[in-house]
C-alpha cells in the first residue's frame, strides 16, 4: 500500500519502491538522488526529512544544486 502526504494542499503519492528508498535517508550520513529534472526529487526528499522530524528525530537537511 503506498502512502500520500499533503503538503501545501497538494497531495504526493510515492510508490512502494521509492518510500523503501526514503526510509533509508535517516539510516546513512549522506545521500545522493539523482533523477531527471521534474521527477520530484526535492519534494519527496523534504516530504520524508518533515516527516521524520514531526516524529521527533533531529534532521539537519544539507541541499547541493
Amino acid at each position: 500500500m503506498s502512502r500520500t502526504t499533503r503538503h501545501n494542499t497538494e497531495l504526493h503519492f510515492y510508490s512502494p519502491r521509492l518510500l523503501e528508498k526514503l526510509r533509508a535517508l535517516l539510516k546513512v550520513k549522506a545521500a545522493l538522488v539523482e533523477a531527471p529534472a521534474g521527477f520530484g526529487k526535492s519534494t519527496a526528499v523534504w516530504d520524508r526529512l518533515n516527516d521524520a522530524r514531526q516524529k521527533g528525530s533531529r534532521v539537519i537537511p544539507l541541499l547541493c544544486h
